[in-house]
């Protein structure tokens, strides 16, 4: 953006250089402006994390390091490589009308410290006023609680054992804890999913993560339980126990859901013939509807050995001549 950054503008860097290559202190950076414009402001830490990501990959910024401060009225961040024929430089926008939003907050701190509160203070009492838990952890973060120990809060005991470090109210640690408002449901549900083997428990457990009924119903007609699997990590189960969880979930099927699902999973005719003899139709009857038989009879015996009326059509369509 080719502005200079003046030193008295510097929040982030200045008195502890930070070097871009291998940077990762995105935690006590979020902290560093949150210091200085409360917890209310939207930065645009994302599009950071993808310039830094970026700038990382390029030969001319090896050596760069990496600061946040002010540039006009706006707070950037901005990697320098200082070069003996002209510096390289790259600025990424963090928040537009920054000198507007500090000096907003600090006289709000101001007013607020008749009772000789520090900023990290008024920004606990902050948490007595959340709707929701975004907004509860969107104050945590910025009082330099990390996403591990967020991960952390799946009791209410876990809970009031951080507000309490923090020096939150007594009062407000009450309500929070009754309101359940900063439990971590979702990893709450994960270690659940982590605790059973239970084919009952474990549905229930995977439809509140969030995986669609369909896919589970989906197992009966030949659904895979790798893709299920697959949902299941992108959902935030670990691989290994994504691979436990749906192939558990496959051995619940009743013994029909399991015939038909394994029916539909044939790759060939003889597959079939195979599947169907075990279903107990003889070989020579399958290989006669092979030969003679029309699609509508073919649907009409399977449905009668109890197949599915869509898995008994889809066979007949590979079975007739």
């Amino acid at each position: 953006m080719g502005t200079a950054m003046g030193k008295e503008g510097v929040i982030f860097g200045g008195d502890h250089a930070q070097k871009l290559v291998g940077f990762s202190a995105w935690t006590a950076a979020k902290k560093a402006v949150a210091d200085q414009v409360g917890p209310g402001q939207t930065c645009m830490w994302s599009a950071a994390e993808s310039a830094v990501a970026k700038w990382k990959g390029e030969a001319v910024m090896a050596d760069a390091y990496l600061k946040i401060g002010v540039v006009g009225h706006d707070l950037i961040l901005r990697a320098k490589a200082k070069k003996f024929l002209g510096d390289d430089q790259r600025d990424v926008m963090l928040l537009k009308g920054y000198t507007l939003a500090a000096a907003e907050w600090k006289k709000r701190q101001q007013e607020q410290t008749s009772g000789h509160k520090t900023g990290r203070e008024i920004i606990a009492e902050e948490l007595g006023t959340i709707k929701n838990r975004e907004q509860g952890y969107k104050i945590l973060k910025s009082l330099g609680v990390n996403d591990s120990q967020l991960g952390m809060l799946t009791s209410d005991s876990a809970v009031k054992k951080l507000l309490t470090a923090l020096k939150v109210d007594e009062h407000d640690i009450a309500k929070l804890v009754q309101g359940q408002l900063l439990i971590n449901v979702k990893q709450q549900i994960l270690d659940g999913l982590d605790a059973t083997n239970d084919s009952k428990l474990l549905v229930k457990l995977a439809l509140r993560l969030g995986l669609p009924a369909a896919s589970i119903n989906a197992l009966a007609g030949g659904y895979s339980p790798e893709h299920l699997a697959k949902e299941l990590v992108a959902l935030g189960v670990k691989a290994g126990r994504a691979k436990q969880v749906s192939e558990i979930l496959v051995d619940a099927e009743t013994p029909e859901e399991k015939t038909n699902r394994k029916l539909s999973q044939s790759k060939d005719f003889e597959e079939v013939v195979k599947r169907l003899v075990k279903l107990g139709i003889p070989e020579r009857t399958v290989r006669d509807w092979h030969d003679q038989s029309s699609l509508e009879d073919i649907q009409e015996a399977l449905e009668a050995k109890g197949v599915a009326r869509h898995v008994a059509k889809a066979l007949a369509e590979r079975i007739a001549p």
